[in-house]
């Protein structure tokens, strides 16, 4: 069992403003690099419809903006819990 003092500073159970920004700034940014770093992102369009969808792209896209939406959800679940 966690103390109140602990879980009161984890930044995945309690987010606050600024931990949102950094980490859907670190989202947006690291989506961008593996976009660049998995595809010819400079020659050609990855999401072309000739290309078969690459399934590790796919995933690690998915479980990051799962990641983000989920901590997004509980930064307004405790923004709407204190009014």
């Amino acid at each position: 069992m966690m103390n109140k003092s602990n879980s009161s500073r984890n930044f995945a159970l309690n987010p606050t403003k600024k931990t949102l920004w950094t980490f859907g700034l670190l989202w947006l940014i690291g989506n961008l690099l593996l976009l660049t770093a998995m595809t010819d992102l400079f020659t050609e369009n990855p999401f072309n419809k000739s290309m078969k969808p690459d399934i590790i792209l796919i995933f690690m896209f998915g479980y990051s903006t799962l990641t983000i939406i989920n901590l997004f959800r509980r930064y307004f679940k405790q923004k709407s819990a204190q009014n």
